[in-house]
């Protein structure tokens, strides 16, 4: 296979874009989860999330013939997010064109430039998904920070002021700022926290070095067992039937609770599986080029379902 730029476009989307789609989104725990329940999204200047809660105040009981209050009340209904973008470039220079000839050696190093490219990807996705938007100049993802959180850090989110309204709020515990061991009692009080009847936390999230600690108290009560889920792939702690897994991108001394009803990853519909601008020819560079793109943003629609410990340790042997 020579280098023809529409004929390496085809075999890269056919081939090697698919694969890179499945390898990305299912090389952490988190990122298949999200993944898994996305929602792509229609266009438009912004992000809008229809929101779950309402603060209608015409309401009440009455009796009889008592008048029912029919004013109209000044609800936020939605909040609105930026569109945010990723891109990944790959390229092929013009001395590695001329010393791969042959479709073999151009599928070989086809899989290489891909591979690379899968590993970035990860890096990035990752990295924005644990930030709280403000990453280059507010460009990065409006990630988990920002999603899970009281006002202590992020007061305006999704353009709705958590400082003005109390039910955008988060569950948010960070002791004072003093850290505090891991007990099964700080975990069932947040749990307890965020749940309202049958809405409840179905994800829990934390650290690698904290994930162990849960282990290890669990294993001590014999109550519990760590189980590899079949259909992920990951090491997993089932506790009061919900899952806990680690994400290495996970903050130091924090453990997450996350209603994934409510917390969704919506890429924009034509960007669902990413989308690629083709291999093309600089007109200043003696190389090939093609960028692999995302645009969306992680949402979330009821903020209260979800919490947050900070300042977590692991208990003293």
């Amino acid at each position: 296979m020579a280098l023809n730029y529409d004929a390496l476009t085809a075999t890269t989307r056919k081939h090697y874009l698919p694969t890179l789609v499945d390898n990305v989104f299912n090389a952490t725990p988190l990122l298949q989860y999200l993944r898994r329940k996305q929602k792509p999204a229609p266009g438009g200047t912004k992000l809008v999330q229809p929101l779950i809660y309402a603060a209608n105040t015409s309401r009440g009981s009455y009796r009889g013939y008592d008048i029912l209050d029919v004013a109209p009340t000044d609800e936020i209904t939605a909040a609105e997010f930026e569109w945010k973008q990723l891109y990944v470039s790959l390229t092929i220079s013009g001395l590695e064109e001329a010393v791969n000839r042959g479709t073999a050696a151009v599928l070989n190093l086809l899989e290489s430039k891909m591979e690379i490219a899968r590993m970035s990807l990860i890096e990035e996705f990752s990295k924005q998904l644990w930030g709280d938007g403000t990453g280059n100049n507010g460009k990065d993802i409006t990630g988990i920070r920002a999603a899970i959180d009281d006002g202590s850090n992020v007061a305006v989110y999704g353009g709705i002021d958590r400082t003005q309204y109390s039910w955008w709020k988060s569950q948010y515990n960070d002791n004072g700022g003093s850290p505090r061991p891991l007990t099964l009692g700080l975990i069932n009080s947040m749990i307890t926290a965020c749940s309202r009847g049958a809405d409840t936390v179905d994800l829990i999230v934390t650290t690698p070095t904290l994930w162990d600690a849960l282990w290890e108290l669990l294993q001590k009560q014999q109550r519990y067992e760590a189980v590899r889920v079949a259909d992920t792939g990951f090491d997993e702690i089932r506790f009061r039937g919900r899952s806990v897994i680690y994400d290495d991108d996970c903050p130091d001394g924090t453990i997450w609770f996350i209603n994934s009803k409510y917390l969704t990853l919506r890429p924009h519909v034509e960007y669902t599986n990413f989308k690629d601008t083709g291999w093309k020819k600089p007109t200043n560079q003696d190389a090939a080029v093609m960028q692999i793109l995302w645009m969306g943003n992680l949402t979330n629609s009821n903020c209260r379902r979800h919490g947050v410990l900070w300042n977590v340790e692991p208990p003293a042997a």
